[in-house]
């Protein structure tokens, strides 16, 4: 199982630090959270899933990928699949 406070690429990091940023209740980077959990037990709902969505685009962009729908990034989505969308 991997954990927020163990990712060690430099994609993995920059998009757990994406969602740290919006996540208001915990510090992912410093806190043993598992990458299974959702974005919702975070505190992000669906306008803070739309501004994520943005990056994950923006970064799906520079690296030469398809951008992906507004129904891939939902409370729901975990962090592990954030990182696969980004990385």
């Amino acid at each position: 199982m991997k954990y927020t406070d163990t990712v060690n690429t430099k994609c993995e990091i920059e998009a757990v630090f994406a969602i740290d940023v919006l996540d208001r209740n915990r510090m992912l980077l410093v806190e043993h959270i598992s990458t299974s959990e959702p974005l919702q037990n975070g505190g992000l709902g669906p306008q803070k899933c739309g501004i994520l969505l943005v990056w994950v685009n923006q970064k799906r962009t520079q690296l030469g990928r398809p951008a992906v729908t507004k129904d891939v990034v939902t409370p729901k989505s975990t962090i592990q699949e954030i990182i696969d969308h980004v990385c």
